[in-house]
């Protein structure tokens, strides 16, 4: 019966990729404060983590929003990861030994890979400044078909939201980070704008198409940042070109004619069709639905 219990406990801990908390090593004793900072993965440079003094975030919270996140609590030299990012469900907490050198510049969370959500390597170098310094590739992202918007973590129809009493509360609560804001690539910008939960209720509620946009513009930081990007038109025309493939106009609900309409409104404004050339605005002409 022990051996049965033992073999159970074994398969769990395997199954879910923690192992029961390893024994100590008494010799050295890490601090919150000694492994704060900007830490970049030896084998895969983007899977940079940024310490603070609860909160490991991942790369993909820093660029793209995904939310990968940990809560941590450091016992001597080993860890207590607690995952509580975009993509929690059910996942538990695990604990990790973790190796830091005498002059602090190298770290080794073991088995860091195995840690959800998994990618490769457990050795991570400081990085001094506070400014990450890998550029985001919006190219490559693009055909992989991965768009970073912001995914807006109170939405209408949630509990959260129902507690917001007032326009200014809601401004807040649609604003997106501004260390996500800065890196975001211009096509995760324009899906950001167009789902952002009270776009289509904050571009129609005047008599005036155009005060319902400068609305936006003016108090919510994505639109704001949207209108100065010079490829703004260009991605916000490729996504109309989606949202209206006629290919999918039989399994569209009524929702997505309301999608159009805004969008429709949103980008005949000014400030995206005077970034195209005579050929481009016919094109657009065309594509018109």
């Amino acid at each position: 019966m022990v051996l049965r219990y033992l073999l159970l406990l074994f398969l769990v801990s395997t199954l879910f990729g923690c192992s029961e908390k390893e024994e100590l090593n008494l010799t050295r004793s890490i601090s919150n404060a000694d492994i704060e900072g900007i830490w970049i993965n030896t084998l895969i440079s983007w899977d940079t983590i940024m310490i603070k003094d609860s909160i490991i975030f991942r790369w993909d919270e820093l660029s793209n929003g995904y939310g990968h996140y940990y809560k941590y609590k450091i016992d001597t030299d080993s860890i207590i990861l607690d995952y509580s990012g975009y993509y929690k469900v059910g996942v538990p907490s695990c604990t990790r030994k973790i190796i830091l050198n005498t002059i602090k510049d190298s770290l080794i969370i073991e088995d860091f890979h195995t840690v959800y959500p998994g990618y490769e390597g457990d050795i991570f170098l400081r990085h001094e400044n506070e400014v990450i310094p890998i550029p985001k590739n919006c190219d490559e992202l693009k055909a992989q078909g991965i768009i970073d918007s912001f995914p807006y973590p109170i939405r209408p129809g949630s509990e959260a939201w129902s507690y917001i009493d007032n326009q200014t509360e809601r401004y807040e609560t649609v604003t997106v980070p501004a260390y996500i804001l800065e890196e975001m690539c211009t096509l995760g910008l324009v899906y950001t704008c167009v789902y952002c939960p009270i776009f289509i209720t904050q571009l129609t509620v005047f008599n005036c198409d155009r005060d319902g946009f400068l609305s936006l513009c003016n108090h919510i930081n994505s639109f704001g940042e949207l209108i100065k990007r010079e490829d703004a038109g260009i991605e916000l025309f490729d996504y109309y070109k989606k949202l209206t493939d006629t290919t999918l106009n039989n399994i569209r609900p009524i929702g997505y004619s309301i999608q159009i309409y805004s969008v429709e409104i949103f980008f005949a404004q000014q400030e995206f069709l005077s970034q195209f050339n005579n050929e481009l605005l016919n094109e657009v002409f065309l594509k018109s639905y």
